[in-house]
């Protein structure tokens, strides 16, 4: 009884190891047969070009700027001209001064809002010329007055006009200050004003009042001297 079980048992290892196997010899014939095929296509991106800005005029204040940037799936270019305002700002007032406009072409050079220029005329003394809808072409003393009232039309990056600015502010808050002063005196005199005429009406009633007793002692007698 026992060797039928065993040689059953040995029969059943047997027949798992054979499928096993046959599994196994399966799996490793379909990796052999088993192919993958690709295909390569090669195409380059085409190489980004800076572009060329001509600028052909002499008397010019423009300059070219261009730039590329490539990568293996992108290229951006890119072109422009870049006009400079202070190359400009230079020959307009080169123009004006050799037409006979001194007075405007140191206004365009005042213009500059760095303040460099206008910074440079105040300390030599020879204000830079001052205009606006009312006033137009004030030069010297008068300019300066002027730019001294309005300094925010001074360019912004003049140091007088932050000195300028600054003292505007400090003469405004004293102005203030001697307004309130002024005021507060006013309002002590007027209620010293007060206390003096209510003194001299309580004076003058008591006056009265002594005024009207008198006169009624005054009566009396009269009467008593009659009887």
């Amino acid at each position: 009884m026992n060797l039928k079980k065993t040689i059953a048992y040995a029969m059943f290892f047997v027949a798992i190891l054979s499928i096993v196997y046959i599994l196994l010899g399966s799996f490793a014939k379909a990796a052999d047969t088993n192919t993958v095929s690709s295909t390569v296509i090669d195409k380059s991106v085409g190489t980004a070009s800076a572009p060329g800005v001509n600028i052909n005029q002499n008397d010019s204040c423009g300059t070219a700027n261009s730039i590329a940037i490539q990568s293996q799936i992108l290229g951006i270019a890119k072109g422009k001209a870049i006009i400079d305002l202070n190359c400009e700002r230079i020959k307009l007032a080169r123009v004006l001064g050799q037409s006979g406009l001194r007075v405007a072409s140191v206004s365009v050079l005042c213009g500059d809002p760095s303040g460099r220029v206008f910074d440079a005329m105040w300390r030599a003394g020879t204000t830079c010329p001052f205009g606006s809808l009312s006033d137009q072409g004030l030069i010297g003393e008068e300019a300066k007055a002027m730019w001294m009232e309005n300094p925010t039309m001074i360019p912004e990056g003049s140091h007088f006009r932050k000195m300028i600015e600054t003292a505007n502010i400090l003469k405004a808050k004293k102005k203030k200050e001697d307004e309130k002063a002024k005021e507060k005196e006013l309002k002590e005199k007027e209620l010293k004003e007060k206390a003096r005429k209510q003194k001299i009406k309580k004076e003058n009633r008591d006056e009265t009042t002594l005024t009207k007793k008198g006169s009624l002692l005054l009566s009396i007698a009269t009467i008593l001297l009659i009887l």
